[in-house]
């Protein structure tokens, strides 16, 4: 999994991009639900909140 700050965004946009490189999402994001991570779909989006 890639975390990268994209600096040219429009100002309603994240400024984030988590990129997978896991056969899922699920398998990718293991380690952040284990580390007691909460996540919530927002449309398109994925938000994790600690």
């Amino acid at each position: 999994m890639r975390i990268e700050r994209i600096h040219a965004v429009p100002a309603h946009e994240s400024a984030w991009v988590v990129a997978a490189y896991e056969k899922s999402v699920t398998a990718a994001t293991r380690p952040l639900v284990e580390a007691g991570w909460k996540h919530g779909i927002d449309g398109r989006w994925m938000r994790w909140m600690r």
